[in-house]
């Protein structure tokens, strides 16, 4: 579905739709129980009805069991990051500690 045809369905303009799918406004209440229970045959995943919010879309990994290795693989990669940049931090506070000594 294209983001003006939801727009058109809502009734309001694509750059409100637009602002509430990236979460820079919050999506009223009556705009979430109309997607959820449209006449479309939409099905909406990824609305946050706790916060009224368009959740950020997961498409990166697809929906598929297939794909859980390679998001394994990328978290790891991205915890391992971190955990790079905070051994840095750490080594530099010591540096920096031993100095004062």
């Amino acid at each position: 579905m294209k983001q003006s045809e939801v727009a058109d369905y809502l009734g309001v303009k694509t750059a409100f739709f637009s602002a509430m799918e990236r979460g820079r406004s919050k999506l009223p209440k009556k705009y979430v129980d109309l997607l959820i229970n449209n006449d479309r045959g939409w099905q909406i995943i990824g609305i946050d009805t706790y916060n009224n919010k368009v959740a950020e879309p997961q498409a990166q990994y697809g929906a598929s069991a297939q794909n859980w290795p390679s998001i394994v693989a990328d978290l790891s990669a991205k915890i391992g990051e971190q955990n790079s940049q905070i051994d840095r931090l750490l080594s530099i506070v010591e540096q920096l500690t031993s100095q004062k000594k």
